[in-house]
């Protein structure tokens, strides 16, 4: 496990700058096929995007090599549910 995560924080390092997929409008498959093809193998997709929890899954299944850093999971469930009336994008780090 060690090795594992040793080595998804050597992509990090190597990689030396980390895209972050805001809520900016664009097209967010789009926007990681760009980064994949550019020669990235780590982003990170925001939770204030509102398409999140549609997207996430959808990114894993066509860039399955792609290490996809979600910003903003919370582990808390009480927390979530009662932050998802306003939110509904939000996730546990489980989902």
């Amino acid at each position: 496990m060690l090795q594992l995560i040793q080595n998804k924080y050597k992509v990090l390092l190597e990689q030396g700058f980390l895209p972050i997929l805001v809520a900016d409008g664009v097209d967010a498959l789009f926007e990681v096929e760009a980064a994949v093809n550019a020669g990235f193998k780590a982003v990170e997709f925001t939770l204030r995007r509102p398409d999140a929890r549609v997207m996430i899954p959808e990114i894993r299944k066509r860039f399955p090599d792609l290490l996809l850093l979600v910003g903003s999971v919370l582990d808390a469930p009480k927390v979530v549910k009662n932050l998802q009336h306003k939110n509904p994008q939000l996730m546990l780090v489980e989902e």
